[in-house]
């Protein structure tokens, strides 16, 4: 079980980061 969370808490800082160096890009262009 809590194994299941670390998984699940990896998965989402890897998800925020990509969809950070995602989202900074196209903000600066929209700038």
């Amino acid at each position: 079980m809590i194994e299941a969370l670390l998984i699940s808490f990896a998965f989402g800082a890897l998800g925020g980061l990509i969809g950070s160096s995602i989202v900074i890009p196209i903000l600066r262009l929209a700038e």
